[in-house]
């Protein structure tokens, strides 16, 4: 059928409107195809929830490692500005 085009249509627009509509009426489904909506429904989900699960712990080992090196980059300043200050007062 040639709805987006500026064609004449080759079949009747109302048959394939009302399919359309059976289709989106979930009390008209079979109990088959509730199921299977169902289950990739599920299985979709499951994958959403893994999803954000693995977006937390990246973003927690990003987090502890950027405090890992904040940690030893402050050291080692602390440590050089404390040898420093120890040369300039002659320690």
């Amino acid at each position: 059928m040639e709805f987006f085009g500026n064609k004449p249509f080759t079949q009747q627009p109302e048959r394939a409107i009302s399919q359309a509509d059976q289709l989106l009426d979930y009390k008209s489904w079979s109990e088959e195809d509730r199921k299977m909506f169902s289950q990739l429904r599920m299985r979709e989900e499951q994958a959403l929830l893994a999803q954000d699960y693995a977006l937390e712990q990246a973003e927690e080992r990003g987090l502890e490692r950027g405090l890992e090196r904040g940690r030893a980059e402050g050291l080692e300043k602390g440590l050089e500005r404390g040898l420093e200050r120890g040369r300039a007062e002659g320690i």
